[in-house]
């Protein structure tokens, strides 16, 4: 019994060893010219990699900072008495958020960020 258990594991594994010894080839053949391209193609390429358009790679670390989402408070958790306003005060940034007593001493006004996967912070050295 006990050459059968280990004749069939040797084989399980040798079967395994098989399987993975496939190899894969990709070939480039730089010396061919490949498809034509029209000489009134033209235009820009702009992978979003990471939120790279919105925050991404720069060391922003809020989401929707200005509140100019088109849903103006994406990204924030909010509770209370919380309005997104765009009356004028300010001209480079439109939209800003006015917190206000919610009326109850019992509940609070406030609002939280999600950040990009979260917000990262790091102890200073």
């Amino acid at each position: 019994m006990k050459q059968h258990r280990l004749l069939l594991v040797s084989l399980a594994l040798s079967a395994g060893l098989f399987l993975q010894a496939q190899t894969n080839e990709f070939a480039v053949q730089t010396n061919k010219i490949g498809a034509p391209i029209q000489p009134t193609m033209y235009g820009l390429f702009f992978e979003d990699i990471n939120y790279a358009a919105d925050g991404g790679l720069y060391a922003e670390l809020i989401k929707n900072r200005s509140f100019d989402f088109p849903q103006a408070l994406m990204g924030w958790n909010t509770f209370g008495k919380v309005d997104v306003l765009n009356d004028g005060p300010f001209d480079r940034n439109p939209n800003y958020v006015r917190l206000a007593n919610p009326g109850h001493e019992h509940k609070h006004t406030g609002l939280e960020n999600e950040g990009f996967f979260g917000i990262g912070t790091k102890k200073r050295r």
